[in-house]
């Protein structure tokens, strides 16, 4: 095992190779947040197939009543994936607008649901400069849900996406996938977008001062105060957040097609984004692990350049420790190293929480590469896409 030296690429292999070859289903990113938006934005513009494994776990947001009204997974960041990937080019600038749109806050419900009936019956300025079948299409999807919507659901900051894929979902007899394979359809999505399983669950988390916490909005920091105490756990349940004080494990399994194509990958990447209530709550559902130590792909992590209240107190090496940890719940303790990870791309230039402990990770047995993955700019530094999947690229190459 080895760690580059001067931060140099291999090579300066086209994005082409980033292409899947016959047989294979081309990158597979195991995330669920926005962390990897531009990174999609930037496969959709180059015309690069992926595949993207979204947790559907989330209980924050607009996303929470939603699954309180239709006892349904979350969609939230299955749509801003979407929308990341959708081909504008293809499809227009209106239709990824109307997805991004969101009713007003501060509006009364019934100024709201004129506001969405006009969109149903496509009479809105913004339904009219959609093509015909287009139309037609989210027409269709947004009478489903109002058919559907409960008297007293609110419509307030309401995500137009979101409804969308939620009419969709109802419409098709409950069908997450069904539904997310339409919208991907609708936007002319550049690869795959798919949930990793579809059942509704929610993410809890048992803390080491024995606390337990259910609900992802309570575990990233973002719409609720960080955690203090450090996580010693987490695991997938049915309770719903604030109802459970013992909440019941459960370990839904994958479909088939998932399986498929994480077996078929021609490389596995565990990006950047939320530790545990983004990455590791992908690894969670049974037959994740098994089918990534069948794949023989290589598999790559690339951790948070910023800070992550999740993981606050833990190295890179942690992080990679933790990693293992939860893929081998589904593969056993003797699972060898290679068949899970093999590299951990990093940036010496980045100041990470808790230190890396690059020798550490060596010591694992996983190859440790040093890149230039951000920039700085007038007002800040930023990760750079075309650096990181020119890196993947490179890698993916020495495979043939």
């Amino acid at each position: 095992m080895s760690i580059s030296s001067g931060k140099t690429i291999i090579s300066d292999y086209s994005l082409n190779m980033l292409k899947p070859g016959e047989g294979e289903a081309g990158i597979v990113f195991l995330s669920g947040g926005s962390a990897l938006a531009a990174v999609s934005e930037h496969l959709s513009k180059c015309r690069i197939p992926s595949v993207h494994l979204i947790t559907p776990f989330d209980s924050g947001g607009s996303s929470m009543p939603l699954r309180a009204a239709f006892d349904m997974p979350a969609v939230g960041d299955i749509r801003n994936r979407i929308l990341s990937l959708a081909r504008i080019d293809l499809v227009g600038a209106a239709l990824p607008e109307l997805c991004s749109m969101r009713l007003d806050k501060s509006a009364p419900e019934y100024v709201l649901r004129n506001q969405m009936r006009a969109l149903a019956a496509g009479r809105q300025a913004i339904m009219l400069r959609l093509e015909d079948a287009r139309r037609g299409q989210v027409t269709r999807w947004l009478e489903a849900f109002l058919r559907h919507m409960p008297d007293d659901f609110s419509l307030k900051g309401a995500s137009i996406g979101n409804l969308l894929i939620v009419g969709a979902y109802l419409a098709l007899g409950c069908d997450l996938y069904a539904a997310v394979h339409e919208i991907s359809s609708l936007l002319q999505v550049e690869g795959t977008v798919l949930p990793v399983v579809d059942d509704v669950l929610h993410l809890a988390a048992k803390l080491t001062d024995d606390r337990v916490v259910v609900g992802q909005h309570l575990i990233t920091g973002k719409e609720a105060p960080g955690l203090t105490v450090p996580i010693e756990e987490v695991f997938l349940t049915p309770a719903w957040p604030g109802t459970d004080a013992t909440p019941r494990v459960v370990r839904p399994g994958i479909m088939p097609e998932v399986a498929r194509l994480i077996k078929t990958a021609s490389c596995i990447c565990y990006p950047m984004g939320s530790f545990y209530s983004s990455l590791i709550a992908n690894l969670l559902p049974k037959g994740v692990g098994t089918a990534i130590s069948l794949s023989p792909c290589y598999k790559v992590y690339v951790p948070n350049a910023g800070p992550d209240p999740e993981v606050h107190h833990l190295s890179v090496a942690d992080q990679v420790a933790e990693l293992l940890r939860y893929l081998r719940q589904d593969t056993g303790e003797q699972m060898p190293v290679n068949k899970l990870l093999t590299h951990v791309f990093y940036d010496s230039g980045i100041e990470y929480s808790g230190g890396v402990e690059v020798e550490r990770i060596l010591d694992m047995g996983v190859d440790v590469v040093d890149l230039d993955l951000i920039y700085s700019g007038y007002s800040g530094t930023y990760f750079e896409p075309y650096l990181f999947l020119r890196s993947l690229s490179d890698l993916i190459s020495l495979k043939d």
